[in-house]
């Protein structure tokens, strides 16, 4: 069920908003049972609280609001995609009763054909790695090229270099300290790097890296906002998104999270989840696209169904690679092209799937009966097959092949026999379009025989006439405006896909259809150009006018299903729609829709983790307590006293940090995935920053609030507090840091490591007389220690606000405040202001949070390189 997750979460929150009213309820009523402030003070204390308490409420609820908004908005997404999906159905049903020729049962909207498209070539590629024994070589020079529309697998047992092969192509593979590559790559016949056309390069590994706290739909949206050109429209991206959903059939699942039913029991089957994998690189629109084994983890079926959307892709100009392991025999046929390489990284062949059976039976290798093809080449490959099957010596295989190939590559490159590709083919268009004009024709003069135009009642009998099915009332209306919508807008070259599909955004509805209308529609519908449904005489006379408008949105609504067809053809885009630069350089997303859509990420999985954030806040908040009950009843500490500071901050740093560990490292593969493919790693962190500020801040506001009432400090509230948000930035900056530069298994020792050293050593107040002595020593405390500046804050502050009486102090307490007091006083770097120790320490340690959040953007960029290509 869409969001079934949620509930537990939801609850959690409102349990929680209600416990912290009645929080702020008993701080409220607390009238300081023993240390009483001065009445104004506390008075503004409990205001403080008051109002603090009802900003985290408010907080919780717009996260709740903006995740109730987008659920409503992708459920309304669904709903419509269902209504295009049933009219579509219908006129499917129309065509099928008319057409001679196999219909697509889904015609693509915002997925369109590319304009530009790109033959990759390769030369002498040869790729080895060192190893112990010396170099090793991993791939033996390989020559060959993949065709621009075609569809075409790499096969070959284990340890052939299949995927070593994919990540030189894809310039994740190159020559380094222990990979050396060489040989050229060529794009369209032109020399250069494989780097020119990263933007328009997809890439499926062969893992399964999602964003497993987002829904399928979200996933598929933000993979599109960001990977598409600058500047591409709202609209567009929601018909790539659904293309993607009916492509891989996910309309179903589209508002269910993705989870991770390994680790919460939840979410996706491990199909589903591959099916995800592979939308967020079709929803990118790349015009070449490599698949490291997109099949492993299907059934038969759901491989055959993806190997087919995946040649319609091609057909739509794009150049598909992927690796394969012994397809069936009718996923085999679909493929165009076939790699096969042996072991070792020998090429055996490289050419059109249905000469490589030939071309294995011209050297002496026959194929048993009813072998399926693919096994039979992958038994060759390994040199496993039975001898009465081969004239050449089974000691020799595989090994004669790959010598074979190299000295006569590419033989009998003769093309293959085009049956009805032209002429034929031809024919069986006119004859097609003749069917489907004369069937519509026919069936509208059963209902209203003479009669050119229609209202929707009688239009509605004639959509039943043409399938025997009656059309509801909604499917009718839908296909009357898309009808009108159309020949309103009229032909141009290309029809306008808006006009074929977004029958709303028709001004009103029609009151009346024409033949001539229905006919052109149904016709545009099924793929024909408006040039040539012009030259098919309908029997009458008018002239159709020509509208620039049409092409704004780079109609598609075909999946190219012949070359000969409407959408196999290059277009022109118009002025007004101009998404794409070009399907070979694509200017991508900027700043600010990276920023844009990791806020949306960040915020939606905010609440989605609610129920985690609040076991996190029982932890601080019994920490907060633990902590003030001791210092308060079993220590009895002045609230003066700075070690009463330095334990509270210490013990919130180091929750702090430890929490935000979580920020850049839970889904770290899917970063490097995003940062591959040009996402904007400083609005990435910026914008995961952001959000996670509301968490600490949640998390620093209830450690102080718990202390502060059981504590009970003579400080009002809001002075108290800030050394504390000051600690928690610094803290969360070393979560970053951490989270970003190093292992993540090493994050949690590390957090504790820096906070006794930075802040329990460096940071002890009995010791500042002798480090803040002037020296090197006072150098490395002010630039690295956050207590050394946060502890004098509360210190100084308290001793100024309430003076502790001389009088009523034991003759140690006296001892301590005056040797603590002159420390802190007696630093050699400070602003010259009044009050320069609170400034000062509240400048150092901005500076502190913020250069950590430098190093954890530099960290992001810099570590794991390898990963990030």
């Amino acid at each position: 069920m869409a969001f079934s997750s949620m509930g537990p979460a939801m609850a959690m929150g409102r349990r929680c908003a209600l416990a912290w009213l009645l929080l702020a309820c008993a701080a409220a009523q607390d009238g300081g049972l023993e240390r009483h402030q001065d009445p104004k003070k506390e008075r503004q204390s409990k205001v403080m609280i008051v109002v603090l308490l009802l900003a985290s409420v408010l907080v919780i609820c717009l996260c709740y609001a903006y995740q109730r908004f987008t659920k409503g908005r992708d459920q309304l997404a669904a709903v419509e995609l269902k209504r295009l999906q049933e009219t579509d159905s219908f006129l499917q049903k129309i065509l099928s009763n008319a057409s001679i020729q196999q219909l697509e049962t889904h015609k693509f909207r915002g997925i369109t054909r590319k304009l530009q498209t790109a033959t990759l070539e390769f030369r002498d590629i040869k790729c080895t790695v060192k190893s112990d024994s010396g170099m090793a070589v991993v791939l033996d020079d390989l020559s060959g090229s993949f065709l621009a529309g075609h569809l075409s697998a790499i096969m070959g047992p284990s340890g052939s270099g299949k995927t070593t092969f994919i990540d030189v192509l894809t310039g994740k593979k190159h020559t380094d300290s222990k990979w050396t590559v060489t040989g050229d790559l060529l794009i369209n016949g032109e020399k250069q790097s494989i780097e020119y056309l990263k933007p328009v390069i997809g890439f499926v590994p062969q893992d399964d890296t999602v964003h497993e706290g987002l829904t399928v739909r979200e996933n598929i949206t933000f993979s599109a906002m960001k990977r598409m050109p600058a500047g591409t429209k709202e609209h567009r991206i929601r018909k790539i998104t659904d293309d993607v959903m009916q492509v891989l059939q996910l309309e179903s699942k589209q508002n269910m999270i993705v989870g991770n039913r390994v680790t919460t029991g939840e979410g996706l089957s491990g199909g589903q989840r591959k099916r995800v994998n592979i939308g967020l690189e079709i929803a990118a629109c790349p015009t070449i696209l490599f698949l490291d084994e997109p099949t492993s983890g299907l059934d038969s079926n759901s491989s055959l169904v993806l190997v087919q959307q995946l040649k319609r892709l091609a057909k739509l100009g794009m150049t598909i690679v992927m690796i394969i392991h012994q397809p069936r025999y009718s996923l085999f046929t679909l493929l165009d092209d076939v790699v096969l390489l042996g072991t070792g990284g020998h090429l055996a062949y490289i050419g059109p799937t249905l000469r490589a059976k030939p071309y294995f039976e011209r050297l002496g290798l026959i194929m048993p009966e009813n072998e399926n093809p693919a096994d039979w080449m992958m038994d060759i490959l390994c040199g496993e097959i039975d001898q009465q099957y081969s004239r050449i010596q089974k000691a020799e295989l595989p090994a004669i092949l790959f010598e074979w190939w190299r000295q006569n590559p590419h033989p009998g490159n003769e093309p293959l026999p085009s049956g009805l590709r032209h002429g034929e083919t031809h024919n069986l268009e006119q004859q097609d379009r003749d069917c489907i004009k004369q069937h519509l024709k026919d069936h509208w003069a059963e209902v209203a025989r003479g009669i050119t135009e229609l209202e929707e009642e009688h239009f509605a009998k004639v959509l039943k006439s043409c399938t025997g099915a009656t059309p509801s009332e909604e499917v009718a209306g839908e296909i009357m405006r898309r009808v009108v919508n159309l020949d309103s807008g009229s032909a141009s070259t290309y029809f306008d896909e808006r006009a074929m599909y977004n029958a709303r955004d028709a001004k009103g509805d029609p009151d009346t259809v024409r033949l001539k209308s229905f006919i052109r529609y149904m016709l545009a519908f099924r793929g024909i150009s408006a040039p040539e449904i012009a030259a098919i005489s309908t029997g009458d006379s008018e002239t159709e006018q020509s509208s620039d408008e049409d092409r704004q949105d780079e109609g598609s609504g075909d999946s190219g299903e012949d070359e000969e067809g409407f959408f196999c053809r290059p277009r022109r885009r118009s002025n007004r729609y101009d998404d794409v630069d070009s399907d070979l350089i694509r200017t991508q997303a900027g700043f600010c829709t990276h920023l844009q859509c990791t806020l949306r990420q960040s915020m939606l999985t905010f609440w989605r983790t609610m129920e985690m954030k609040m076991l996190f806040l029982l932890v601080i908040c019994f920490a907060a307590a633990f902590l003030a009950v001791f210092d308060r009843f079993i220590f009895e500490s002045p609230t003066w006293m700075p070690t009463t500071f330095l334990n509270a901050q210490i013990a919130l740093a180091l929750l702090v940090s430890v929490y935000c560990l979580q920020v850049f490292s839970v889904d770290q593969p899917m970063y490097w995935r995003e940062a591959s493919h040009g996402l904007n790693r400083c609005a990435f962190l910026v914008g995961r920053a952001l959000v996670d500020t509301l968490d600490w801040c949640l998390l620093m506001f209830f450690f102080v609030l718990v202390y502060y009432v059981i504590a009970q400090p003579l400080l009002t509230f809001i002075i108290y507090m800030w050394p504390f948000v000051l600690v928690a930035y610094v803290a969360s900056g070393w979560g970053y840091a951490i989270s970003c530069c190093l292992p993540t298994s090493m994050g949690a020792f590390i957090s504790a490591i820096l906070a006794f050293a930075m802040g329990g050593i460096l940071g002890l107040p009995m010791q500042m007389g002798v480090f803040l002595n002037g020296g090197i020593m006072e150098i490395l405390v002010d630039c690295i220690s956050f207590t050394r500046w946060s502890v004098p804050m509360g210190f100084l502050a308290s001793i100024e606000m309430n003076p502790p009486d001389p009088q009523f102090l034991p003759d140690t307490d006296k001892w301590q405040l005056t040797m603590y007091e002159d420390a802190y006083r007696g630093a050699h770097f400070q602003l010259d202001t009044k009050q320069s120790v609170w400034w000062t320490a509240v400048l150092v340690l901005i500076l502190q949070g913020s250069l950590l959040r430098v190093v954890a953007y530099l960290g992001l960029r810099f570590t794991n390189r390898d990963r990030q290509i």
